[in-house]
């Protein structure tokens, strides 16, 4: 689709708590926000976020700053146009576009979630030391969370397991999920 304003805002977020990942530890995350107006019909404006996480994206934030820069100025928001490459820029897009067709009311799928009714999901618990997983892991359970999400293989093997085996102290079996995630480690 072609016919829009499109503009780049560019903020850095701030964790409230460093976030322990695979790669390190986050403090701060670029994100870049696509605002695209419809200029041949009513005006409305669609928004897509590009969220980078540093050292797990693709794309690195100049990278992307790049690409966005080059989107806003060919006016159109075509996924077709656009390269897998940078998948964050065209995700940005691309739900631009959706909120654009949705007449602009930052609804891009409508379902539970944007009525306002409860949503199950996983309690995250950001990599640290034993003692900071557990407690995580206490306070996502203390908030009602019947699955708990954590990062592994990052850690020496042996602390892994030993923060597995706290965690699981206070999380039973037949109580609460854990959901391992590897995907990131060594």
């Amino acid at each position: 689709m072609t016919g829009f304003d499109i503009r780049i805002v560019e903020r850095t977020l701030q964790f409230k708590q460093p976030a322990g990942t695979s790669r390190g530890v986050l403090h701060e995350k670029p994100s870049f926000f696509v605002v695209a107006q419809d200029v041949e019909e009513d005006g409305r404006i669609g928004i897509g976020e590009c969220s980078l996480i540093p050292g797990l994206s693709p794309e690195s934030a100049p990278r992307a700053k790049m690409e966005l820069k080059k989107l806003a100025a060919s006016g159109t928001l075509d996924p077709k146009a656009m390269s897998l490459q940078y998948p964050a820029v065209r995700f940005a897009a691309e739900t631009a576009l959706i909120d654009l067709l949705n007449e602009g009311d930052r609804t891009l799928f409508p379902g539970p979630f944007t009525e306002g009714k409860p949503v199950p999901i996983n309690g995250l618990i950001w990599m640290g030391d034993t003692e900071s997983m557990v407690a995580q892991a206490a306070d996502l359970l203390e908030r009602g969370f019947d699955t708990l999400k954590l990062k592994v293989g990052a850690l020496d093997f042996e602390k892994e397991r030993e923060c597995l085996q706290a965690i699981r102290a206070i999380a039973p079996a037949d109580k609460v999920t854990l959901r391992l995630d590897a995907k990131g480690g060594g």
